[in-house]
């Protein structure tokens, strides 16, 4: 094609009417409440910065309102309840607010039981923390906007979406919403349905966060207890409660009362939900792992929509700029999809989509920095296979188990005199090292001879003889930079009060689910520790509250018993990055995508591949893999303009890194048709080497 042909404008002239032509089709909205179309810069908001509630027990509480000026449509406007977070308040919350009010939502947000303006409103009451009160409140917050803004708002078409604690709630608006809820004292009707929901930073099994694998206690549950915890007044009674577990070291038992706890159940409704799900987890979050929300969305029915998107940032984490705009557009195109009725079939993407971390420490912690993007149309992978390396003298992982008896490596606890629970409920973690100090014994595997990446659950088997019945051993996965650098991968812990004493015995360490790229000449390093300690950050600190006695692991290298890490690794996939998630209609910059994949796909043919249409469902291309985007008019006509001015670079050949760059550039058709305002703009890499095809996963640009 010739820069003549380019001129002329008549290719530019098609690309603009079929722009138009398919952005009428997928922004057209469904159902009989249609909403006002959003404006460029969206709706003018109006705000009520704080209103009292009071709840049919008589509590009371304070909440927020933003919603657009302009005239709703006939029903009203599509109501998000936005739940904060533990420490937050319905004020943290007024910049998304406002943002999804600019969007054509009314939103509420108010102060959860026992916290912030309610705490002081009502001082002598306090909360069982994430129970049946919570949801009745919730039930009767979205009541009272029913009642109080009846044509503004539209409390048939609601989602609950928030972070953390707000995340908890809106699993539980998932699980109870719609149905009876459980019996009470405050409430017989049902609670009022949801369309969707979008639960972002903590699964729903409560239980099992505060209680680790159902015998340990997380970090922060003894200071949760606090008679003077700043964030959040527990009920006396339950408060004492969670204190007798602690103080007699009854994981088990705290296990079992918190599932009695009228509401605190999430997961048995979660099982019969209909309610469209868009999880948002963290990875390394100081909180939990991944697997949670992995078993959680794996247990809902089979018809139920779900997504699960992995990311880096809040609770703990390091804050990434690219990824939390992505959060953030993907929460509104799951919004916009169920309580709009809008055609881009979001929930048919990728069920997984996932950054992976990067090996590198300083990558990790820039905010910028292009992490890597993976789809997974089931989690794991089929193609991660494990791969097992021994622990062996010398601080080694190999490939092969010793021949001989080597070791033992000793890990020791100490404890000094009369340190308990009640201690380090106020301890920080340095003092809390002077009284218990922290050991550790390391294992490295040589360096890697190709890229390869890691794609599933790490897991320790280790044959250990132990000093008394109640020990614990916490162990972490690292990559290794050549440098010596190291970046934790996935952590996890074993721990019990029923060791045998008298001669080795197996025990399983699940480290954790993970994902990261591993360059050739990296390592991997496996820390054994007396306590389970993180770094979702930069800082070390527990996962699990550590052990108050003392106790001494012998771990043990033998031919008849080895131990072992296992990490499941499949071939480097391609990956797309794209340096913003918005693109302007009036002024469309020209966008550098940079595609990477591993020095094996050298030489390949690539193509970068755009629609409009959606991500899914998946095209499958051979090779047994799948092409996360709908094939329209619009992937026809831009394959005719590539390595032109406008699309320069989708179609080439990778260098021999395996990479390459394209540009996007939209500017010759600018100004774009004010139709394509808030459409998608779907771009996926396809690989062609030696009769083989690879995929990586998609990436979007809003038009704004």
């Amino acid at each position: 094609m010739t820069q003549d042909r380019f001129a002329s404008g008549s290719r530019c002239a098609c690309a603009v009417r079929l722009f138009v032509s398919l952005a009428l089709v997928v922004t057209a909205a469904t159902g009989q409440c249609v909403d006002p179309p959003c404006p460029r810069g969206g709706f003018a908001v109006q705000v009520k910065a704080s209103e009292q509630i009071r709840y049919g027990d008589g509590y009371r509480t304070t909440a927020a309102y933003h919603w657009p000026t302009a005239t709703p449509g006939k029903c009203g406007w599509p109501v998000v309840v936005l739940v904060p977070g533990l420490a937050a308040t319905h004020a943290h919350t007024v910049p998304e607010a406002a943002w999804l009010a600019r969007h054509g939502f009314f939103v509420v947000s108010y102060d959860v039981r026992a916290q912030g303006s309610a705490r002081l409103l009502d001082p002598a009451k306090g909360s069982m923390f994430w129970a049946i009160d919570e949801w009745i409140d919730m039930a009767e917050v979205i009541e009272w906007v029913e009642a109080k803004y009846p044509t503004e708002s539209d409390t048939t078409r609601v989602s609950v979406i928030g972070d953390s604690q707000g995340a908890v709630h809106a699993w539980a608006a998932a699980a109870f919403f719609g149905k009876a809820p459980p019996p009470n004292s405050r409430r017989t009707r049902p609670f009022p349905p949801v369309k969707c929901v979008v639960p972002r930073l903590f699964a729903p099994q409560v239980e099992r966060v505060f209680v680790p694998q159902g015998n340990s206690f997380l970090y922060w549950l003894p200071q949760i207890t606090a008679r003077d915890h700043p964030h959040v007044q527990l009920d006396g009674a339950f408060r004492k409660k969670l204190e007798e577990f602690l103080d007699r070291d009854d994981a088990a038992g705290l296990s079992k009362y918190l599932n009695s706890v009228n509401g605190k159940d999430l997961s048995s409704g979660l099982r019969t939900t209909t309610v469209p799900i868009l999880h948002i987890s963290s990875w390394l979050d100081q909180f939990m792992g991944v697997d949670l929300s992995l078993k959680a969305l794996a247990s809902l029915p089979a018809a139920t929509p779900r997504r699960l998107y992995i990311m880096t940032g809040y609770h703990g984490t390091p804050l990434h700029t690219p990824q939390t705009a992505l959060r953030q557009e993907l929460t509104l195109d799951w919004l916009r999809r169920f309580q709009k009725g809008g055609r881009e079939p979001v929930e048919k993407g990728p069920p997984v989509l996932a950054y992976a971390l990067p090996p590198d420490p300083q990558f990790t912690h820039h905010p910028v920095f292009p992490w890597r993007l993976r789809a997974y149309a089931a989690f794991p992978p089929p193609d991660a296979k494990p791969r097992k390396w021994f622990l062996r003298s010398a601080e080694r992982l190999e490939a092969t188990a010793p021949k001989t008896i080597e070791g033992p490596a000793l890990i020791k606890h100490t404890v000094a005199t009369g340190y308990d629970v009640r201690d380090y409920r106020k301890d920080d973690f340095a003092t809390v090292l002077r009284s218990i100090p922290w050991r550790t014994v390391t294992f490295t595997t040589p360096s890697m001879t190709e890229a390869v990446e890691i794609a599933g659950k790490a897991v320790a088997q280790l044959e250990i003889q132990a000093t008394k019945p109640g020990v614990q051993i916490g162990a972490r996965l690292s990559a290794v930079t050549p440098a010596g650098a190291e970046q934790p991968l996935a952590v996890g812990g074993f721990e019990t009060r029923n060791a045998s004493t008298n001669g080795w015995m197996i025990v399983r360490v699940e480290l954790g689910t993970t994902v990261c790229v591993l360059p050739k000449g990296y390592r991997l390093r496996l820390q054994l520790m007396n306590q389970v300690v993180q770094r979702p950050g930069k800082t070390d600190y527990h996962r699990y509250v550590p052990r108050f006695t003392d106790f001494d692991v012998k771990v043990g290298f033998r031919p008849d018993h080895p131990s072992w890490l296992e990490v499941p690794l499949r071939s480097v996939s391609p990956d797309l990055s794209v340096p913003a998630v918005q693109l302007s209609l009036s002024a469309p910059l020209k966008h550098t995508l940079t595609l990477r994949s591993a020095p094996s796909f050298a030489g390949s043919i690539y193509v970068l591949c755009i629609g409009i249409t959606g991500q899914g469902p998946p095209v499958p291309i051979g090779s047994g893999q799948l092409l996360w985007l709908v094939p329209d008019f619009m992937t026809d006509l831009l394959m005719g303009l590539v390595n032109g001015p406008i699309l320069p670079g989708f179609v080439g050949i990778l260098n021999q890194d395996g990479a390459a760059q394209a540009k996007l550039n939209l500017a010759p058709l600018a100004p774009l048709p004010s139709v394509l305002l808030g459409v998608n703009l779907h771009i996926a890499p396809l690989l062609y080497k030696s009769g083989l095809f690879a995929t990586g996963a998609p990436v979007q640009v809003r038009f704004r």
